[in-house]
């Protein structure tokens, strides 16, 4: 699993790096984590990890999921995973939830399962201040692998549980997958074995059914136990060998096959529509094909090259969203692995309330653009420098790696064989990789996608009056066309390199003030604006922002009230300074930063993080988004026909029409309340100079701000960054205040029907 970050010999000349890398040469395993096997065959991972502190991560993994479920057994692999809680050999039903609430690990919140096709995983965070709770923990963990009890009584309670999880899961969405999957995994067992199953068998199966299931796939030889926190490496495997050891191995067990996903024999298309859909949404699928499995350098090299071809064309789809009339709302590709060890390309857009047809093309024109053209250099630049960017972060804060972090890349590990090289490994490769992977090697991607392929294509969306969809054959000819169609080369946007025209004129810090008590620093600046600073060790990598002061939408009547609750998106979607959305992405390329302004009902505020090498860029940007919102009509036009697009038919999901009301009769109705759900009409309320007044109102008067920073900051190389771009922003005498509108909630117990 390719996590992210670090070079291992940074001393060494990167040539030379790349020329003791051999592609054929098998990848490293962490050598932080220990992997074995115990006599039974049942696989461990350990691995101390002291983020957070006096907590270990364990998780019981079983190789086994409603893919290998019998005719008679549709979701029972999902109720095994139910039973697991309703009672085991040690712990009677709800003595795992009570016991696990006592020491404060809250079910659901950290105490949880699931079940998909090919997995079943049970996840138990457990505090280790106690050693007395670990060994409860490993004893929970161990009953769920051989001891749970399915008792008559038990079985027959948890029905109407499922039952009703099924029931809250039949919404539009799922509706319509369930029509999509058989389709989609046509000739594959995965086309019938939805983890949800089926009712008819949730209600009526014999109890035998279920324990059979549990019998022939809960075993040693297709489990893993991991454990990861904060705990020695030795007490964690005397753990495992002393509640894992003693589980028999099963003779002669049943084979544990994978389903496979057989090739489209022909193109084939579904038309999907369902009266609660709020949009409409494209498929096109390649076939899918067996991916094989990254062992060695070279392998990890190709993945590489896929990453940077999807990060490439999945900015051109944004770009496309951009327009004064974007051809979709949305756009991206992948390359996606719904089934074990097989993977396909797709592409998918949404069209919001409009036909998707047009969607469809101008994605399939994007798709064949690369196709014919490929990529350009400045394109592949970024990419790189994003990519590396990424790594390097990780990498810096590698010491300070949450736990669940590695659970994650060990389960994968042990279900589908991804590499664990371990950080450093990784950061090593992609240092000495990125820069030698050449544009041929990126366009050598799009080649593989090819035409005369057969492919699955669907459409699925709302049942609306005066939409024509077209038929699955039509469909297929307008993909077939588009995939024809006269396209031009890409022309890549000179991209300025500096935030800012000038360097603002600095301010001063006025006055200083240490708390010895919280370890901060306050500081008084000369435009009326206190910074409070916190250096902390929590991350390597790391500085966040958090600024506010009173103010927000409540300045704001009826007049304005879509004006003010929408101005930041506005803004955002304009771009800052001389730079469109895509234009400021482009030049922040290689930079972990990020700057949100924010309005509340009574607050102004902005948000942000940044790495400490990209300390500058970071405090130019604030100053950029607090006092250079962009003036840009198509954009601004095309924000507001993306979201009214989006939301038009949003009134046709109960659940939006049953929160909407709901909320509406708790704040009274009242004309100012929180806007909660959306709708079209609003944005023919906002006014693009109204939007910009509204902003500049907020943030190009920065009297009353707070600002605070914490992180790994050097307090020399902040302080002189902070006078210059925070002093330094404008301020007025002018005091900003929130301005109590009279939005109250309703008092008392209030009965709504809907």
């Amino acid at each position: 699993m390719r996590n992210i970050c670090i070079v291992l010999f940074f001393s060494i000349p990167l040539s030379f790096l790349q020329a003791q890398i051999n592609p054929a040469e098998k990848l490293p395993v962490d050598k932080e984590v220990t992997i074995g096997k115990l006599s039974n065959g049942l696989t461990y991972y350990i691995r101390p990890n002291s983020r957070p502190e006096k907590k270990v991560e364990l998780r019981l993994v079983v190789n086994a999921g409603s893919i290998n479920e019998d005719e008679d057994q549709l979701g029972l692999a999902h109720m095994t995973e139910h039973m697991a809680f309703n009672g085991t050999k040690h712990f009677k039903k709800n003595d795992i939830v009570s016991f696990l609430q006592k020491i404060g690990v809250g079910f659901g919140s950290d105490l949880n399962a699931y079940t998909s096709f090919d997995e079943t995983v049970y996840i138990l965070p457990i505090p280790t201040d106690s050693a007395g709770n670990v060994e409860k923990g490993f004893s929970v963990l161990e009953d769920w692998a051989h001891n749970v009890t399915f008792l008559d009584d038990d079985i027959d309670n948890e029905r109407p549980i499922i039952l009703e999880e099924s029931r809250l899961r039949k919404g539009a969405n799922d509706r319509m997958f369930n029509k999509l999957f058989p389709e989609w995994y046509k000739g594959s067992l995965y086309a019938q074995r939805l983890p949800i199953g089926k009712d008819s068998i949730i209600k009526n199966f014999r109890y035998n059914t279920i324990r059979r299931f549990y019998k022939d796939w809960y075993r040693p030889d297709l489990m893993a136990v991991i454990v990861v926190g904060d705990i020695t490496r030795e007490k964690a495997l005397a753990l495992v060998k002393k509640h894992f050891e003693s589980i028999p191995a099963v003779s002669n067990p049943r084979p544990r096959k994978d389903a496979t996903v057989p090739p489209y024999t022909e193109s084939n298309a579904i038309v999907i529509t369902d009266k609660e859909a709020t949009s409409y949404q494209g498929y096109i699928d390649y076939p899918s094909y067996v991916t094989e499995k990254t062992l060695t350098y070279g392998d990890y090299r190709k993945e590489l090259i896929k990453d940077l071809f999807i990060a490439m064309l999945n900015k051109r789809l944004q770009e496309q969203t951009q327009k004064e009339n974007p051809p979709f709302v949305y756009g991206m590709s992948s390359f996606t692995g719904y089934a074990r060890h097989h993977e396909n390309f797709e592409l998918m857009v949404v069209s919001g309330d409009k036909e998707p047809s047009d969607a469809i093309k101008a994605g399939v024109e994007e798709l064949e653009r690369v196709k014919r053209f490929g990529f350009t250099a400045p394109e592949l630049e970024r990419a790189r420098l994003n990519m590396l960017a990424a790594y390097e972060k990780s990498y810096n804060d590698r010491d300070k790696m949450e736990s669940a972090n590695f659970v994650e890349e060990y389960k994968k590990h042990f279900l589908e064989q991804t590499p664990v090289p371990g950080i450093a490994a990784e950061y090593g490769m992609v240092k000495a990789f990125l820069p030698a992977i050449r544009l041929e090697d990126i366009n050598a991607v799009a080649s593989f996608l090819k035409n005369d392929q057969h492919i699955f294509a669907a459409i699925m969306g709302p049942e609306k009056e005066g939409v024509t969809l077209p038929a699955p054959k039509a469909l297929l000819q307008e993909i077939a066309q588009a995939s024809k169609a006269e396209v031009t080369p890409y022309e890549a946007k000179a991209i300025a390199t500096h935030l800012l025209p000038a360097t603002p004129k600095p301010g001063k810090i006025i006055g200083q003030k240490a708390d010895a008590v919280t370890s901060t620093k306050e500081l008084t600046l000369s435009n009326g604006i206190t910074v409070t600073l916190k250096k902390t060790d929590f991350k390597n990598d790391e500085i966040l922002l958090s600024a506010s002061r009173y103010g927000g939408t409540s300045n704001y009547g009826l007049p304005d009230k879509y004006n003010a609750a929408y101005a930041i998106p506005a803004i955002n979607a304009m771009g800052f300074g001389s730079f469109s959305p895509m234009d400021l992405q482009n030049a922040l390329a290689g930079k972990s930063i990020s700057v949100s302004p924010s309005l509340s009902g009574t607050t102004d505020g902005l948000s942000g993080s940044s790495t400490v090498k990209d300390m500058e860029t970071f405090f130019q940007l604030i100053y950029l988004k607090m006092t250079s919102p962009r003036i840009d009509s198509s954009l601004f036009n095309a924000f507001l026909q993306k979201n009214k697009s989006q939301l038009a038919l949003l009134g046709s999901n109960p659940q939006a029409t049953f929160i909407d009301t709901a909320l509406r009769v708790f704040y009274n109705n009242h004309p100012l309340a929180p806007i909660q759900v959306p709708r079209a009409s609003f944005f023919d309320s906002v006014q693009m100079n109204r939007v910009i007044g509204i902003y500049k109102e907020r943030f190009g008067n920065a009297k009353g701000f707070h600002f605070v920073f914490t992180g790994n900051f050097n307090e020399q190389e902040i302080l002189p960054l902070i006078e210059t771009y925070i002093a330094g922003l404008p301020a007025t005498t002018k005091v900003s205040h929130f301005v109590d509108q009279k939005v109250r909630p309703i008092q008392g117990q209030k009965e709504l029907t809907i």
